[in-house]
């Protein structure tokens, strides 16, 4: 579970990742001019880069169910209403997307700097620069930006201690089509009036900022992680009644039984409580829904290790369950009043390093979602919100590293990715 979620004005972000790497040459470049300087500290500094490649294949990136793939269809260009994109198809579609499945290629780069000046307690830079790349649906890509500081605060390897917080920013990412009320009460004000509203891209920009605890208890054997943050996310103006605010914290425990990593058991609890505007009040004409939830979510995994000539792999088997219960307080919320949601995930992932700097990464990844929710007054309606759905995910990569000679190997981790989804949570 990717940590610490991410926001997006209404115009669209930097389409290519040409832009993400341009933009990572760039930031490195201070780097490679500091290390190369000739200083005394500069030359004791650590560094290492990473650049890599995944390719991926998801079976179901809307998130429907089976039922509701058939309402996928091709959009008819724009209105030039207010409220909203300008290219926004308003007669009924529930996304501005063709196609169910998708190819997506995911560059990323990664950057660590650790400078020579406190030896015993070293303090730890990094930039992280993702960007997802979909083939045929080009309104689902997005790019993702975070940046880091970890500072050791007890040195060593009993009792170590260390401290590491950090920024994330996603620009804009595309939910999907949702009834506008918004664009209803312009379309009122100019004496016209529609009902049901009609239809505008719900698009969000997220920040999201978190301090992140890592105690070891018993060296090489237990380990206690803890975090701390909070995502805000700011839906455009057709849709300000999502805008968010979502505290989040987290514990985990890794043990290493055997004082190695030839096996390591994690746990998880984590526990998050999104806020919302949601009725917004302004209209006695129509109704705005209210997504304000509390998810409690609990995972681990069993990873299996092994060292050959020098060279690290391990395959790892990971489960999480996640309990979404949402606050509306009135029961006319047909979509939320009374909901609760049921995330499952079990994945299979694998790691090895191959020679010259270069290594291999490859994920399985299979997730499903049970809504449930009362109906209000014996009425039977269809919430467009509400799916039940499965979907599978399989991708591949190759990274290659760069480093200074005193920079030790590091744990691929994979980039923030944004809820392509419901969109009414953080990562999954």
């Amino acid at each position: 579970m990717g940590v610490g979620p991410l926001r997006a004005y209404p115009g669209r972000g930097p389409r290519g990742s040409s832009r993400v790497l341009r933009l990572a040459v760039a930031a490195l470049l201070p780097l490679a001019g500091a290390l190369s300087a000739g200083s005394a500290r500069a030359a004791d500094a650590e560094w290492s880069t990473e650049l890599a490649f995944d390719e991926r294949y998801d079976d179901n990136i809307t998130r429907l169910s089976p039922k509701d793939l058939g309402r996928l269809g091709s959009t008819t260009g724009g209105t030039g209403l207010p409220c909203g994109s300008g290219n926004t198809d308003s007669s009924g579609h529930r996304f501005s997307i063709t196609t169910p499945d998708d190819f997506i290629s995911i560059p990323q780069v990664t950057s660590t700097l650790k400078p020579g000046w406190l030896a015993e307690m070293p303090t730890t830079f990094g930039l992280d620069l993702s960007a997802y790349q979909y083939a045929r649906n080009s309104v689902k890509n997005y790019q993702s930006y975070r940046l880091s500081i970890a500072q050791t605060l007890h040195p060593g390897k009993a009792h170590a201690t260390s401290v590491r917080a950090s920024y994330g920013f996603l620009p804009r990412f595309y939910q999907r089509n949702l009834r506008s009320d918004r664009t209803a009460e312009d379309f009122a004000q100019m004496g016209i009036f529609i009902l049901p509203p009609p239809r505008r891209e719900a698009t969000y920009r997220s920040e999201s900022a978190e301090v992140q605890i890592d105690q070891v208890i018993l060296p090489d054997r237990l380990r206690f992680q803890g975090t701390f943050g909070k995502e805000t996310r700011d839906y455009n103006r057709c849709f300000d009644e999502r805008d968010s605010h979502m505290p989040y914290r987290e514990a985990e425990l890794a043990w290493n039984p055997r004082g190695s990593n030839r096996l390591r058991l994690r746990a998880s609890y984590g526990r998050e409580a999104l806020r919302a505007k949601g009725d917004l009040a302004n209209t006695t004409v129509f109704f705005e829904s209210d997504i304000s939830n509390v998810r409690d979510v609990l995972g681990g995994d069993v990873r299996f290790g092994w060292k050959h000539h020098g060279r690290v792999g391990w395959v790892a088997l990971r489960y999480e369950t996640e309990r979404r219960d949402f606050k509306a307080k009135d029961p006319n919320d047909l979509c939320h009043f009374g909901r609760n949601d049921r995330l499952e995930q079990t994945g299979l992932s694998a790691q090895m390093d191959l020679s010259g700097g270069w290594l291999l990464a490859a994920e399985a990844r299979h997730q499903s979602n049970k809504s449930t929710f009362p109906a209000p007054f014996g009425i039977t309606t269809t919430c467009e919100e509400v799916t039940n759905y499965d979907d599978n995910i399989f991708q591949v990569g190759f990274a290659y590293r760069f480093k200074s000679s005193r920079a030790g190997k590091r744990e691929r981790k994979p980039p923030p990715e944004a809820t392509s989804g419901q969109g009414d949570g953080r990562t999954p």
